[in-house]
């Protein structure tokens, strides 16, 4: 069992590629992927945050997405 995302990167990268099948369950949760850090650092977080907002909406996050993961996403959630 593997992420979507994983198994997506995983599959394309494999040799003979229609020799996998990616089953999806409906009934697993959808996750989000989270960059972890100490609670107190403010000064990275915000950092980060302003990073990864600066890399949306320049349009190179959705890029990165393409390239990395094969979906156009310029999402990174709430």
């Amino acid at each position: 069992m593997l992420d979507e995302v994983y198994a997506n990167y995983y599959v394309a990268h494999m040799a003979n590629k229609n020799e996998y099948r990616i089953i999806e369950n409906p009934k697993v949760p959808a996750d989000l992927f989270a960059v972890g850090m100490r609670k107190g650092d403010k000064t990275l977080r915000q950092k980060i945050n302003a990073g990864l907002k600066k890399l949306q909406k320049n349009g190179k996050l959705e890029q990165l997405n393409e390239k990395w993961f094969g979906r156009k996403s310029n999402y990174l959630g709430k």
